[in-house]
């Protein structure tokens, strides 16, 4: 049997920073472990969506719009937001029916449209796009991504059949032309690996270490 690739899914990268911005705020690209049908984040995406906007219509960050309307400062903004630990929604999911809990979180959606608002500015996105890249020619094929989202072309969400073309063709195709080489094959997993990540090192990622220092230096002047 002949699989053919989903031609309409391009990897989110891949999309321009208006798509993106669509795709992000996506109820599926929010939250997307699965929760009783009941459970729709459509509405307030749409709606946090249009409060954190600037008088020309463009997208706003929070801070950005709490400083319009209110005069909110960062430092103030930090401030409460450290102390509220409660602001997001834990869940504890068990893996195996024994002592293995992972643990989730529902993030406060104002903040995470903040976000998907900030990251999606034109000049933003194209240096994340960038960043990529260089990543890319770096590790040539020693080191391959293949978690990066795939959405359809237009910004919407693809569906279970392109995801599972896509599953197929660039992991489990590469893994079969890996053993045709190599004769062993190891797995890893990191235990709470995305509650253990230090945060300042994304800003590393993105501006490169010594650049992200400086900009951090900056900000507290």
């Amino acid at each position: 049997m002949c699989i053919r690739d989903s031609v309409n899914t391009v990897k989110i990268l891949d999309l321009d920073a208006k798509k993106a911005r669509k795709a992000f705020l996506l109820p599926k690209n929010y939250f997307n472990c699965n929760l009783p049908e009941y459970f729709d984040f459509t509405l307030i995406l749409k709606e946090i969506d249009r409060v954190l906007r600037k008088k020309n219509k463009q997208p706003d960050t929070l801070l950005g719009t709490l400083n319009g309307e209110y005069g909110v400062k960062k430092d103030c903004l930090d401030e409460q937001l450290k102390k509220s630990e409660d602001i997001h929604i834990n869940l504890y999911l068990n893996k195996n029916g024994e002592y293995d809990w992972r643990k989730l979180q529902i993030v406060n959606p104002y903040l995470y449209v903040s976000l998907v608002h900030l990251i999606t500015q034109k000049d933003n996105w194209s240096k994340i796009q960038n960043r990529f890249k260089e990543f890319d020619d770096e590790c040539g094929s020693e080191i391959i991504c293949t978690s990066i989202p795939f959405i359809k072309k237009d910004g919407s969400n693809a569906e279970s059949k392109d995801e599972g073309i896509n599953w197929w063709k660039y992991f489990e195709q590469e893994s079969l032309k890996m053993g045709l080489f190599y004769k062993y094959c190891v797995q890893t997993d990191l235990v709470n690996c995305y509650g253990a990540i230090y945060t300042h090192t994304i800003a590393w990622a993105l501006e490169g270490k010594e650049e992200a220092k400086k900009i951090e230096e900056k900000m507290h002047f």
